[in-house]
């Protein structure tokens, strides 16, 4: 196994960037079907021109399914580089941190999320997106799902982007069973027998009701179904310095070739996926699990290309770093507070200005609530001191912070 497991080497600034910019399309995206749902018809026409950008390359900004499958992989990278050397063991101390770093600022959200509930369920909706969100007061059930994370809660009644936290947590937990099968049997039989449990529970998914993407997607066959692509990131953290030595992933002309393959299959998915799948008699899965596959190989690509070193000039400047460090906070906080704009503003200045103040105040709020909560949780977690972690290189340490923001979600 000397082949396999190797000593962990600096850690890739650049995939905080990539992350941030992840953040950012799902942002973008909410706004997207925040407006497409308005009834406002100059909105719906402008949210109508960005959506027919599908398949071309401005669907990189507002693309998050496929941001969704980014964060997944990312998450499996970073995870897995503590634990490149076999010296190394997971303790419960791993799990501990995971809840800490993931929780923490989520209970913090939910319980501001859940407050303004009660009085903006009292409001008329602005929008058909999402369905369901801020309709109703929390009742005892809602508290204690949302506040363990356990179960399957109804992440669309106060935030809908929480599903993806609820995989994150069970993917985590599932870490270190796939790092130890790694050391043991090598990274191409455990790889390939995750790829089989994925199919076999997609193909268990398609052949139940359909209920839904996001009921999909919080179901145990719907973690099962994510599985690859966290085990695909922890693969190249495990293999990184064999990765780095690689032609494919140091010669220009190739990583070149890689890229514009890995955002083709990015931004062609979806119109893949349908074509591949055809017409359904009914509601079906089918289709976005497709997606998910050829996205998701796009996702892995673009990891190991940033991850060698590719497109470090933009991610890893100051701005774009800047938002991969703040991105959990910001995927946390922006969907419930542009949907309680627009609930509260739009009968008076419309939509679009509500949707503007929204992403104003999503900017602040998400600020607030990373100087004083998640960089102090980090700093508890991670056991350094009292610096300020705005002014040192930022931490891989990813959660999935990205929702769904395609209308098939």
């Amino acid at each position: 196994m000397s082949k396999l497991m190797t000593p962990s080497l600096p850690r890739v600034r650049s995939l905080d960037g990539l992350r941030g910019l992840a953040a950012v399309s799902v942002v973008v995206g909410h706004v997207v079907l925040l407006l497409a749902g308005s009834r406002s018809p100059s909105a719906i026409h402008a949210a109508q021109q960005v959506m027919s950008t599908e398949g071309t390359m401005l669907y990189l900004t507002w693309n998050g399914r496929g941001a969704v499958l980014l964060f997944f992989a990312l998450s499996g990278y970073v995870l897995t580089l503590p634990f490149t050397s076999p010296r190394k063991r997971f303790g419960w101390s791993f799990f501990a941190k995971r809840w800490a770093r993931i929780g923490v600022p989520f209970w913090v959200m939910t319980v501001v999320a859940m407050t303004a509930s009660i009085g903006l369920s009292r409001l008329p909706s602005q929008s058909t997106w999402p369905a369901i969100m801020f309709d109703r007061p929390p009742s005892i059930g809602d508290v204690i799902e949302w506040g363990t994370l356990i179960g399957l809660p109804n992440v669309a009644a106060f935030n809908s982007v929480v599903w993806t936290l609820v995989v994150e947590i069970r993917l985590s937990m599932l870490l270190p069973l796939v790092v130890l099968a790694y050391r043991r049997w090598g990274v191409p039989p455990v790889f390939l027998t995750t790829l089989l449990v994925a199919v076999a529970a997609d193909l268990y998914a398609t052949s139940q009701p359909y209920q839904g993407s996001m009921a999909a997607s919080i179901s145990v066959a719907g973690t099962l179904h994510f599985l690859p692509l966290f085990a695909a990131g922890s693969a190249l953290a495990l293999r990184r310095d064999t990765l780095a030595r690689r032609h494919w992933f140091t010669h220009t002309g190739s990583r070149l070739s890689i890229a514009v393959l890995a955002v083709t299959f990015y931004v062609r998915g979806h119109e893949w996926a349908v074509a591949a799948v055809g017409p359904t008699p009914a509601p079906s899965a089918s289709p976005m699990l497709t997606e998910d596959y050829i996205v998701g190989l796009s996702a892995v690509m673009l990891v190991a290309l940033v991850a060698s070193g590719w497109g470090g000039w933009l991610l890893s400047s100051r701005p774009v770093l800047t938002l991969g460090r703040v991105s959990y906070s910001l995927y946390l906080w922006h969907l419930p507070v542009l949907v309680g704009a627009t609930l509260l503003l739009t009968p008076h200045v419309g939509i679009v200005t509500a949707c503007a103040i929204g992403l104003a105040v999503t900017a602040m709020v998400t600020w607030l609530s990373y100087r004083l909560v998640e960089a102090p949780i980090q700093r508890l977690v991670r056991g350094t001191g009292h610096h300020d972690p705005v002014r040192t290189s930022p931490s891989l340490d990813t959660s999935p912070g990205a929702s769904q923001v395609s209308s098939r979600v």
